[in-house]
């Protein structure tokens, strides 16, 4: 299934390039994540490992903030493009090939940044040649697992490896159009049409490790 993953995710590089994720207004300097993203925690200074990066967006977004982001993908094209991007918009972003099971031995420098411990939950089969963003088609290799974590089990995952949980709430925004009926609200964000119910899209979690 992890292979199937890898393989998924090298073959969305292309579509992504081509259309769906704005890259010349984040090549111009825009910043692709949301104020509520930054106020979750003060990144200036701090290592920040990003996991799942694909092809580095928010990876750039985070070292602009003054971050010393690493930026951490199973797709080898991912990585490509990632540190292709991050060339052209001239900030400096190390890319690491690995999944995020193998993500303590691969991260570069001393120490490990972040060790995130899921609770398995059992994956999700998922066959489409159409990605996530809606804009053209996977040339092949349509078939992708996911695995489902309740906010519960994420909760016990933070109180399991000692850390202290110091904020969390809920958004009915997304950085892309899930629906095609979801609404642009400018920025690379989308949300519900008008008069539909303000269901949670996202979530932002802030934990730290006790003094």
């Amino acid at each position: 299934m992890i292979e199937a993953n890898r393989r998924n995710r090298d073959a969305r590089v292309p579509v992504h390039l081509d259309g769906g994720y704005d890259l010349d207004a984040l090549r111009s300097g825009r910043q692709r994540l949301a104020d509520f993203e930054y106020a979750a925690i003060e990144v200036d200074g701090r290592d920040v490992l990003h996991l799942q990066c694909h092809l580095g967006t928010d990876t750039i977004c985070l070292a602009r903030h003054g971050a010393r982001a690493v930026g951490l993908d199973l797709s080898g094209a991912s990585v490509e493009a990632a540190r292709a991007l991050a060339a052209e918009c001239g900030v400096g972003v190390e890319y690491v090939r690995s999944d995020v099971y193998g993500a303590a031995d691969d991260q570069p420098g001393p120490g490990v940044v972040l060790d995130w411990p899921y609770l398995p939950a059992g994956p999700l089969r998922t066959e489409s040649a159409v990605s996530y963003d809606g804009t053209g088609e996977l040339a092949g290799d349509t078939v992708s697992f996911e695995w489902t974590h309740g906010i519960g089990t994420l909760l016990d995952a933070v109180r399991a490896a000692g850390l202290d949980l110091t904020g969390f709430a809920e958004h009915d925004v997304s950085p892309w159009r899930r629906w095609p009926d979801m609404r642009d609200l400018g920025g690379g964000w989308w949300g519900w049409p008008e008069g539909t119910p303000r269901l949670p899209l996202l979530f932002s979690l802030r934990a730290s490790r006790p003094a």
